[in-house]
C-alpha cells in the first residue's frame, strides 16, 4: 500500500463527569451504567467548553472490560457548536477488574482506553471536522476523563 494510515493530533477533551447510575448490582458478572457528563473543556486545533447533559452508556461484560458509547455536545470560542460520539472499549489489568466493576478507577498506567469518535457539526466553518476520522486515547480519573484526538490521515 502507497498511503498508510498515520495518527495526527486534533485536541485534548477534558470531560467532567457524575458518579454512575448502576442498572444491575455488583453481584452479577455483567450490568451497565450510565455516567452523566457535567462540562469539561476543549483545547487544541478548536477550543471551548463541553455543555453539560452528555451520557456515556457503559455496558460491563463479564470480563470487566467497559463498552464505551458516548454522546456529548461542545460550544467553541465563537459560539459554534459540534455533537461528539465516542463508541469504544475500556480494558483494565484483570487483577483491577473489581475496582472497576465498583466505579473506581484502576491506576491509569493498567489502562486500554481506546475510542473511535465522529463530530457533527451545523456550522458552516467547521463541516470540515465532519470529513475525518477520529481515535481519541484515554484515560479515566476520579471525576474526570481525560481524550486525546486523532484524526486518521491517509
Amino acid at each position: 500500500m502507497d498511503n498508510e494510515p498515520v495518527l495526527r493530533y486534533m485536541f485534548d477533551v477534558e470531560i467532567q463527569v457524575d458518579a454512575p447510575i448502576f442498572i444491575g448490582s455488583g453481584a452479577q458478572k455483567e450490568m451497565r451504567r450510565i455516567v452523566r457528563i457535567k462540562g469539561g473543556e476543549i483545547s487544541g486545533r478548536i477550543s471551548g467548553r463541553l455543555l453539560p447533559g452528555g451520557t456515556d452508556h457503559q455496558r460491563i461484560r463479564p470480563n470487566g472490560d467497559v463498552e464505551i458509547f458516548a454522546r456529548y455536545a461542545a460550544q467553541l470560542e465563537d459560539e459554534a457548536t459540534i455533537y461528539i460520539e465516542a463508541w469504544g472499549i475500556r480494558r483494565a489489568d484483570r487483577l483491577r477488574v473489581k475496582d472497576s466493576a465498583q466505579g473506581r478507577a484502576p491506576e491509569v498506567r493498567h489502562n486500554y482506553f481506546v475510542t473511535h469518535c465522529r463530530i457533527e457539526t451545523y456550522d458552516e466553518p467547521y463541516k470540515w471536522l465532519e470529513e475525518k476520522e477520529y481515535i481519541a486515547k484515554s484515560t479515566k480519573e476520579e471525576g474526570r476523563v481525560v481524550q486525546r484526538f486523532y484524526y486518521v490521515s491517509v
